[in-house]
């Protein structure tokens, strides 16, 4: 067998972790989500560090006890 070795190009993965496009993902993945959830529940992007994130969140008391009883953002994470 040969050895394989992998080096990353770090600036590389770096620009592309903080590229429009990776927000256009990020941000519809989180759209999605929130958007199967319903009414009560947003979706918003942020930057962390050096890439972009996105938090799914209950923003009503109707479904922030929802989402207490029943994990539904951890389930709707699965779909």
């Amino acid at each position: 067998m040969s050895d394989i070795k992998i080096e990353l190009n770090e600036e590389g993965i770096r620009q592309m972790l903080q590229s429009p496009q990776m927000k256009r993902v990020v941000q519809s993945r989180a759209s999605e989500i929130a958007g199967r959830l319903g009414e009560g529940y947003s979706a918003k992007t942020k930057v962390v560090k050096d890439r972009y994130s996105a938090v799914v969140s209950a923003e009503s008391f109707e479904a922030k006890l929802d989402n207490n009883k029943h994990n539904t953002i951890l389930k709707a994470l699965r779909s």
